[in-house]
């Protein structure tokens, strides 16, 4: 074999080798753009068709650059997992219960109960042009140094609700009762009623309502028709907690690899999933409570004069509970915020979050 037909074939061998190193390396750079997502709510969950219709919409506003595996109904990981599982990166982007991570990042607790609508509260999460925007002052800051890049708020309800296995017409009928919380927050608004309050998951409910482990539930009116609490405990109380939203959320090591062109199609398309989410927690509350009620569950609201007391008690023990952990500094500042957001008359929600900055 003469020395140019061993030449060529060097270069020819050279040629196919480079050919399959940047062939895999193109295949490494898609599957480091196979984004999982993972969201706690049932399939059919309306915060689980608003985290498909993120993904969708970031796909489009990428251009098809990033691709998604989605994760509904808890499927990798539950709500407590994830405390530890999204700064670790064992998945990128999540719904998260703000109030889980509490013991990682306490200011978690600055998501509910805080007894104001939907357009005082994303005032108070946003807009710094009344003197308030927690989401930008306190709470993205202080997930960032957990390894957390907090995206968006993800809303779960506009009211909130009790669901009993008895009547309550008083304040004084849930002396003693157990009632499900999903946090150290609820928990103490629903002891300052008299309830003893059990931290339980939303997947527990049903079974410990069933078998009289637990008297009631404390949740969105979705989760009882989703989750069919209904079909055990047949009171349901509706109580002024205000809105209350989870968080959406991206592992901060993954969100600081993407291209700036990358973040702006995940904001954008979180923009869209929060506006949705908000007006469909709003139509969903009204559908459930129908449902309900065509199911023969007694619905219950109180009047004026007992709502205020509700109030005025379960922000005194919100913060019984909260300041320990924040400290009066972070609370009051907090709170001041709340109460200027409550004092501006706009903007709307929906317009807050049109022109909200990421």
């Amino acid at each position: 074999m003469n020395n140019r037909n061993i030449s060529g074939r060097i270069l020819l061998s050279v040629f196919f080798l480079a050919a399959v190193l940047l062939s895999g390396a193109s295949v490494g750079s898609a599957i480091a753009k196979d984004i999982m997502v993972t969201c706690q709510m049932p399939v059919d969950h309306f915060d689980s068709k608003a985290v498909e219709l993120f993904i969708k919409k970031a796909e489009e506003k990428s251009h098809g650059k990033l691709k998604f595996k989605y994760f509904p109904a808890g499927q990798l990981y539950n709500d407590v997992d994830l405390v530890d599982v999204l700064p670790k990166g064992g998945v990128q982007l999540a719904q998260i219960g703000l109030d889980r991570h509490v013991g990682r990042v306490s200011v978690g607790h600055f998501c509910y109960p805080y007894f104001a609508g939907p357009d005082a509260y994303f005032r108070w999460w946003y807009d710094k042009a009344c003197g308030a925007g927690i989401f930008y002052k306190i709470l993205r800051p202080q997930f960032a140094k957990d390894n957390i890049h907090l995206i968006s708020s993800l809303n779960y309800a506009t009211t909130y609700a009790i669901i009993t296995n008895k009547p309550v017409h008083t304040l004084e009928d849930y002396q003693g009762m157990r009632i499900r919380s999903s946090g150290k927050s609820l928990g103490a608004f629903l002891e300052s009623l008299g309830a003893k309050a059990t931290v339980l998951t939303s997947a527990d409910v049903y079974l410990a309502l069933q078998r009289g482990t637990i008297d009631g539930a404390l949740s969105g009116t979705s989760s009882f028709v989703s989750r069919k609490w209904y079909e055990v405990a047949k009171y349901v109380q509706i109580v002024p907690l205000g809105n209350i939203p989870f968080g959406f959320a991206a592992n901060m090591t993954f969100w600081k690899s993407l291209k700036p062109e990358e973040q702006e199609a995940i904001n954008e398309a979180a923009r869209e999933m929060e506006i949705w989410a908000v007006e469909k927690s709003m139509e969903e509350h009204d559908q459930c409570v129908a449902v309900m009620k065509k199911a023969g569950v007694e619905i219950f609201t109180f009047p004026p004069d007992v709502e205020e007391k509700v109030i005025d008690k379960g922000l005194d023990a919100v913060g019984t509970i909260v300041k320990p952990d924040v400290g009066d500094a972070v609370w009051s500042d907090a709170i001041s915020q709340l109460k200027k957001a409550i004092k501006a008359d706009k903007p709307a929600w929906k317009e807050m979050l049109q022109k909200r900055e990421f």
